[in-house]
């Protein structure tokens, strides 16, 4: 990635981290509706790789590209240090799958903790040209998905989530060596 690339990313978040609480915590059901089950269970279980997509974006002028397997912060963390590069998320313009608000309500956590940090959503998180942006929405439209940027690169320093208001929120997520 360069500095001042876009930083966009397909589909939603937070719903296979939902569908994991909730199967983790089976009496969580039926604090949230049937539909909402469904749908942040299905993307827990049955993710979608998204080759396809990848190689349109890579195609249509995306630099540096990575699914989101480790949340969306954590991901974001390993674009950053591959380009020597930081990145800032705007979390109001990163979507939000759906049922991850009712989830966390019922879970009395706040969603933002598992749009950042939950994992296994394998969407895509790249860095887009700004004369790239508009070709790598229509290569993204041409799968059946959405690209929306969500920040930007920056000269340098850590990955950081801003919310509304200025403040921010760590940038975490799933690390397979930090010891538990």
């Amino acid at each position: 990635a360069r500095e001042g690339d876009a930083l966009c990313a397909t589909g939603s978040f937070g719903g296979a981290a939902a569908g994991l609480m909730l199967l983790e915590h089976p009496l969580m059901e039926s604090e949230v509706a049937p539909l909402v089950r469904d749908a942040c269970v299905a993307r827990q279980l049955d993710p979608e790789p998204l080759l396809a997509c990848g190689a349109a974006l890579a195609a249509a002028g995306a630099r540096a590209m990575i699914d989101v397997s480790d949340g969306l912060g954590a991901d974001a963390g390993h674009l950053a240090a591959a380009s020597g590069l930081g990145i800032e998320i705007e979390l109001e313009r990163v979507p939000v799958a759906v049922g991850v608000a009712e989830v966390a309500e019922a879970a009395g956590r706040d969603h933002a903790e598992l749009v950042v940090s939950g994992g296994e959503d394998y969407e895509l998180l790249c860095a887009v040209p700004r004369l790239a942006l508009a070709d790598c929405v229509a290569a993204v439209k041409e799968c059946d998905k959405r690209l929306t940027e969500i920040g930007r690169f920056t000269d340098g320093g850590p990955v950081r989530v801003r919310l509304p208001g200025g403040r921010s929120v760590p940038a975490e997520g799933h690390d397979h060596l930090r010891p538990r």
